[in-house]
């Protein structure tokens, strides 16, 4: 069940990269197991899945359901945080349990009320060991293609943190968030809450499948009307819709 709330830029800032400020949590007990999305592939022949199975470590939460893609491209400026918007291929992951990445609390309207289930603190891997922390993963992720991004290069490459991390096959990650799979393609909106911290929230996140189209990354964001507008699309064809909406922004007052 989703709850109303707010899970914009600045709230997931603190989700996906804080637990001492985080507003996602688990409820207590060992985790849940997410049944959807099950033994994601290699891609390669006789390679066995790159995913055997996924694990709620954070009930998120959630709103953002009516985000088009001007909101997105709004991001960063409503927090004050600088933006990327591109398609890149994930070439690396480097995981640890870092749990002090961003320090300062989100605005009390953007996280749940207290009592709430969804106000306690993150399951880890470990439910037995708590000191063992929360998995965050950090990816290198090559740029192919920029649509709105001041400061990259296409060919360069560029930092992202997610919470969560694939383990042994198993995949802890956020309530609608799937983990970012190296070796994938995606077109990210992104925003630096800090220098050299860049994040992406599943609202602005689509992955290219097999086909050349993108797709939004879970099936909660299947009908906001930003993936409503770009799901199906080839990358060419959603980067010109983006570029649209980029220079529809720029004439704004």
């Amino acid at each position: 069940m989703l709850s109303n709330g707010c899970y914009l830029a600045k709230s997931v800032a603190a989700i996906a990269l804080a637990v001492g400020a985080i507003v996602a949590c688990g409820e207590s007990g060992p985790p849940a197991e997410k049944l959807e999305h099950e033994e994601v592939s290699s891609g390669t022949p006789g390679v066995p899945p790159l995913i055997t199975k996924h694990i709620t470590i954070g009930e998120a939460w959630l709103a953002g359901f009516d985000m088009t893609v001007s909101d997105l491209l709004k991001m960063g400026a409503r927090a004050q945080e600088r933006e990327a918007i591109f398609v890149g291929r994930v070439a690396s992951v480097d995981v640890n349990f870092d749990t002090s990445i961003i320090a300062h609390d989100p605005p009390a309207e953007e996280t749940p009320p207290a009592g709430h289930p969804k106000a306690e603190p993150l399951i880890t891997p470990d439910p037995n060991n708590p000191a063992s922390g929360i998995p965050f993963s950090h990816f290198t992720v090559v740029v192919e293609q920029i649509i709105d991004a001041p400061g990259l290069t296409e060919g360069g490459s560029i930092n992202i943190s997610q919470l969560g991390a694939l383990i042994d096959g198993v995949a802890y990650e956020n309530e609608a968030d799937p983990i970012i799979i190296v070796g994938h393609t995606y077109l990210f909106f992104l925003t630096e809450p800090r220098p050299r911290t860049w994040i992406s929230i599943p609202q602005g996140r689509f992955e290219v499948d097999e086909t050349g189209r993108v797709r939004p990354v879970h099936p909660t964001w299947a009908e906001t009307p930003a993936s409503l507008a770009l799901r199906g699309l080839t990358v060419d064809q959603a980067v010109a819709v983006i570029e649209v909406a980029v220079a529809n922004a720029s004439l704004a007052p």
